[in-house]
Parts: C-alpha cells; structure tokens; sequence
C-alpha cells in the first residue's frame, strides 16, 4: 500500500510548504513559539542554518536542509557539508551530545533515494510525494533503540541491526 498526500488549498498558495508553515504557524502561537525556518527562502534558510541564527533545528529542518544541499552539492559533496553542518549547528546550540552519524547518515541515504535519484524539483515536491519523511522515527524500522542510541552509533555508521536497508547503504563521507 502506497501512501500519498493530496492537498487543495485555495488561491495562488498549494503545496505542502504553504500548509506546512499554516498549521506550524498555528501550533506556534498557541504554543507561544515562532517558527524555525519554513518561512525563509532556501537561500536565506541555509545562511541562518550555517551561521547557527536559527533558533531551534526540527526534523523536517533536517530534511529541508539536506535536500538544499543534496540539491545543490550532488551526492558525492553534499554528505560532508551536511554532517559538518549539524555538528557545527550543535556546538553553536550546546547540543554536541545529541549529534548521531548513523541517523544523519541514515537521513542522508533516505532523502538522496526519494529526491536525488527520483527526480524531486522542490522541498515542497519531495515531502508531496514522499510524507513518510515526516515521520523522525522512520529509522527505527531499521535499528533497535538500543543500537541507534548507543555510542557506537553517535560516533560512527552503524549497520541496521532489525531490518536491512531497501537500498544500498554508501554512506560517503
């Protein structure tokens, strides 16, 4: 069973981007937060994240911003500033102990299969056709908690212990 996100908004706004930054913008208010980085162009998203003014660092902020980079940089260079970026984001943050290199590897192959190899135009056009990216614990189909949480895999790749990759797993540094 495949799944699919089919969004009709009305005007010249459509897309998962538009509803996206209306339901988090939504939720921010009531929870008295602004927004990360979804009303930013790309542009000026990947300058706020490189410099570490982003104010926090979501999930789909993960996603967008490796998608910019494999976009922009390819699979063979893009890795690299990914994993240099979001060490260096967690420095900034005080956050180094939260840095995983199996996940961000993980999301790296994840984002390069559903975009780079299947032709996605845009961060709006990669979530349309692949929500499930959505979901953060995607990679614990892959890996027990304890192995995906473990030392070893915050400071190094670490092979999928509970279900193996669908693709292959190159993860370039």
């Amino acid at each position: 069973m495949t799944s699919s996100l089919s969004v009709t908004v009305p005007g010249n706004q459509s897309g998962f981007g538009f509803v996206y930054r209306t339901l988090t913008n939504i939720g921010a208010r009531k929870l008295g937060r602004t927004l990360t980085g979804m009303e930013l162009s790309d542009d000026q998203f990947l300058s706020a994240f490189e410099s570490g003014s982003l104010p926090a660092f979501h999930h789909i902020d993960h996603l967008r911003m490796t998608f910019l980079y494999l976009q922009r940089l390819g699979i063979a260079n893009a890795p690299r500033m990914i994993v240099e970026g979001i060490r260096s984001f967690a420095r900034t943050k005080g956050a180094v102990e939260l840095y995983n290199e199996t996940m961000t590897r993980f999301w790296i192959l994840v984002v390069a299969e559903a975009a780079v190899r299947e032709g996605a135009n845009s961060f709006d056009d990669l979530v349309a056709r692949h929500p499930e990216l959505l979901d953060k614990s995607l990679a614990l189909k892959h890996w027990t908690p304890a192995v995906l949480n473990g030392e070893a895999a915050k400071r190094h790749w670490v092979e999928p212990d509970a279900i193996a990759l669908p693709f292959a797993a190159e993860p370039t540094r």
